[in-house]
């Protein structure tokens, strides 16, 4: 919000920027939507299909992406405007609840991937502001 004060123009300029944050918060939002939903449809395609569990799930691992630049969801625990907002970070968040029940269930055991939500949610609570 403006903290200069030019009579009645501070009052405007402070709810139009607020309003922007707000707006930039339901856009950011919508696109960390869009990016899980699509992570979660490509997960749900390897691992629904055919072929034993180290099957699909070696399908998965192995797909074709640009192994350079992580994952689209993970990358985003390293943005501290992500992690910092609870409407941000929520998406995130149940994303990689959802991709463990997913694995777990293609493997037949959540032995393998309880270590693994337990680094990812320390990692997420490692840079949460408290």
């Amino acid at each position: 919000m403006c903290r200069c004060d030019f009579g009645r123009t501070h009052v405007a300029l402070g709810v139009q920027l607020f309003h922007s944050l707000i707006s930039a918060n339901v856009e950011t939002r919508a696109a960390i939507d869009c990016a899980a939903e699509g992570l979660r449809a490509g997960v749900e395609a390897l691992l629904s299909g055919s072929g034993t569990a180290l099957e699909r799930i070696s399908a998965y691992l192995r797909r074709e992406r640009n192994v350079l630049k992580g994952c689209p969801i993970g990358r985003l625990t390293q943005d501290p405007a992500v992690v910092a907002e609870p409407v941000l970070r929520e998406p995130v968040e149940q994303t990689f609840t959802w991709l463990r029940y997913v694995l777990a269930r293609a493997a037949g055991s959540a032995t393998p991937f309880e270590q693994a939500v337990d680094g990812i949610l320390a990692l997420l609570d490692g840079h949460t502001v408290h």
